[in-house]
């Protein structure tokens, strides 16, 4: 790849705008070149600017052209003409109208060109799929980070931008084209010569991503989520494959052999395909309290890895990220970095904030750790992520040092979104754990206690099962962590690394990890005080 950074191309001309909106027609021209930035928001608009109008799934864009001509653009592109009362708005204002019908296809390429293509000056990997993408994502960002290699990452935690070890939230797994392209122009400014990026089907199905090259694309899983948004399994899966569909043949790409939709994304992919599979490619040789081994066997060799991080789908994780940089050092005309080099930074790396992630007491030097429950906070929020979880806590309180314990476990259901997982969740907590407790999870808009009734709804027998509905989340956190014998096992799932709770269109501050603390102070002083 290139190492010299393309300049900025925010001083195009119609010819430059015509170029990449190749089914553009003029509808008013004014005066050009744009020397302002791109906008797809008209609150931001300053003079100069270009507004690109777009239907959305919520809103239209359309709507906002007025408020953009007011706020001072220069440039207006839409999918659809302008009616006449605000053509001749932009031709006083001397501005310049191009009507482009496939811009929801355009604007990622659009946007990427207009700052430069980015990362056509570096390695652009990108990371699909249900489940993982987090996880995957922030092990190779670390990893690269560990090695003294300039990485920066794009995700669900937010962006991380070389030499950055901690994420800045931006709310969305996929930001929008413009945001993205501005982003990665950041980063490749600061040095990055790697980008991680988890890659949503929402990203994917709205074009976010079109005109990126990405030269290694990992797939993860695919389980029920997003049917909101999505009409089938069948569209979903469809969306997370325009990932593969778009990669080049020189390009690398590691699925998931093991999930049953990995045929999907073979489909019309022209990369270099590496399969994996628990059982068959990868194998966990042991798992020890503090320790998991992996033996992994691809690229015709055999690699036996080392990972605090728990579970058998923590190792496919593992294996696909390792797998992945191998693959693309490999191909490197000077590889720099080759397996050997990875065993001490992955031995330490504790992957993503949220995921399976373990809270112990912040002063536990002076507790009586043997006092208390062991702890989880996971960002599990689908029927399979929670059955995944609650197995792998299943396996590791058999195996811990202790004796084996109850298994609690803390969740609910987002507002707004799929309803048809909620009864699904409902029978998996039934099925693995022994204490049940039904709170808030980002209720949004619905009734809390309408979400909790549809996780009821999916119990066998609820009367004959220790679950009780606690819509305020913090009590229900410190409800099972005052109440669980030191030799139990707490899972709060659902929420991770979120620092908000969303009700009725107002984030409150609330974070898992921060009200976990909070219960194992007033544990402690309970303790302290019957004492």
């Amino acid at each position: 790849m290139s190492n010299s950074v393309a300049p900025l191309g925010r001083l195009w001309g119609l010819d430059d705008w015509l170029e990449q909106l190749d089914s553009a027609t003029i509808q008013v021209e004014g005066n050009l070149p744009i020397n302002g930035d791109l906008h797809l928001d008209s609150r931001v608009i300053q003079e100069g600017d270009a507004f690109l109008a777009m239907k959305g799934h919520h809103q239209d864009g359309h709507a906002y052209i007025g408020h953009a001509i007011h706020q001072g653009c220069k440039m207006i592109v839409a999918e659809t003409a302008l009616e006449d009362s605000l053509a001749q708005k932009a031709h006083d204002a001397q501005l310049t109208v191009l009507i482009d019908p496939n811009l929801r296809t355009h604007h990622g390429a659009l946007a990427q060109a207009f700052y430069g293509d980015p990362a056509q000056n570096c390695t652009l990997i990108g990371i699909t799929g249900t489940n993982g993408k987090t996880t995957v994502a922030t092990l190779l960002c670390d990893w690269y980070q560990s090695l003294e290699i300039p990485a920066s990452m794009i995700g669900t935690t937010g962006t991380r931008i070389w030499p950055q070890k901690t994420a800045s939230p931006t709310g969305l797994t996929t930001s929008d084209a413009i945001t993205l392209a501005k982003t990665m122009r950041s980063m490749v400014d600061q040095g990055s010569t790697h980008i991680v990026m988890e890659v949503s089907s929402h990203a994917l199905d709205q074009a976010r991503v079109g005109g990126l090259q990405f030269d290694g694309a990992i797939f993860t899983n695919l389980s029920q989520d997003h049917l909101d948004y999505h009409p089938t399994m069948e569209a979903y899966a469809q969306a997370k494959a325009k990932l593969f569909k778009g990669l080049a043949a020189e390009a690398i790409a590691v699925l998931n052999q093991g999930d049953k939709v990995a045929p999907i994304m073979k489909e019309g992919c022209d990369a270099t395909i590496i399969d994996l599979e628990m059982d068959v490619s990868v194998f966990v040789d042991e798992v020890a309290q503090n320790h998991m081994g992996i033996r992994v066997e691809a690229l015709g060799q055999s690699w036996h890895l080392q990972t605090p991080l728990l579970g058998e789908y923590n190792a496919m994780n593992v294996a696909q990220a390792f797998v992945l940089a191998q693959a693309l050092a490999q191909q490197a005309p000077e590889p720099k970095v080759l397996a050997a080099d990875w065993a001490e930074v992955m031995a330490s790396s504790h992957g993503a904030p949220g995921r399976l992630e373990r809270i112990l007491p912040i002063h536990q030097e002076s507790m009586e750790m043997s006092m208390y429950p062991s702890v989880f906070v996971d960002y599990a929020h689908t029927p399979e992520a929670l059955r995944t979880v609650l197995r792998t806590l299943d396996q590791w309180n058999r195996q811990k040092s202790t004796e084996p314990g109850n298994l609690w476990v803390v969740f609910g259901a987002g507002g707004d979104r799929d309803t048809a997982k909620r009864p699904q969740m409902g029978a998996i907590a039934e099925e693995w754990a022994t204490h049940i407790l039904l709170t808030n999870d980002n209720p949004r808009s619905e009734s809390p206690k309408a979400i909790a009734h549809g996780i009821l709804s999916g119990f066998k027998a609820p009367d004959d099962s220790d679950v009780r509905v606690i819509l305020n989340r913090r009590e229900a956190i410190q409800t099972a962590i005052m109440e669980a014998h030191p030799n139990d096992v707490v899972l709060i799932a659902g929420k991770g690394h979120e620092s908000t709770m969303e009700i009725e269109g107002v984030r409150h501050p609330f974070h898992d990890v921060d009200e976990v603390h909070q219960a194992f102070q007033k544990r402690q002083s309970e303790v302290t005080h019957a004492d």
